[in-house]
């Protein structure tokens, strides 16, 4: 029978897998605008050149589709952008007008 401590060190090693796999998906996207967005093929890509073999694990998979479903990235014909700092329509800044004298 598993000890307790080995299964939960077990999951700890997990954890610390599918976050590092996150913080690198978000670092491949995070220059990224709707017009440039990376595709699937080259976010893999990324994560290969940092680990050999990790786009084929499972929690990469998992990974993209929570992060698409939290809003972090957008997903746009196929390709991946940045979801949290995509630029909004913003109005320039009304400029303040000098009383006459």
């Amino acid at each position: 029978m598993k000890d307790a401590a080995t299964v939960k060190d077990k999951k700890s090693k997990q954890e610390v897998e599918k976050s590092k796999i996150r913080r690198w998906i978000l670092k491949s996207v995070s220059e990224t605008t709707p017009q440039t967005a990376v595709t699937l093929y080259a976010m893999k890509k990324f994560l290969d050149s940092k680990q050999s073999g990790l786009s084929n694990n499972p929690e990469t998979k998992l990974v993209i589709k929570r992060l698409t479903e939290s809003g972090h990235l957008v997903k746009i014909d196929g390709k991946f952008a940045n979801g949290k700092n995509t630029p909004k329509d913003k109005q320039p800044p009304a400029q303040k007008r000098k009383s006459g004298s």
